[in-house]
């Protein structure tokens, strides 16, 4: 549906007219990305896993008046 609603785009406007080769380059980097998942559990960090607390708490707290 996305794909669709971008083609119009793609296809008047001059500037993203590069726009049609976009999901082929995710694609083809998708498929020659190395996988992310690493085996490695003995070194742990200590903000591993702590990182929506960090982030997360400080921006909920900005949203009360």
């Amino acid at each position: 549906m996305v794909f669709i609603q971008l083609s119009i785009t793609w296809g008047t406007s001059e500037q993203y007219a590069h726009g049609f080769l976009v999901p082929f380059l995710c694609l083809f980097l998708l498929i020659k990305s190395e996988p992310l998942i690493h085996l490695e559990e003995n070194k742990k960090s200590l903000l591993q896993g702590k990182t929506w607390l960090i982030i997360g708490v400080p921006l909920l707290l900005t949203l009360i008046p």
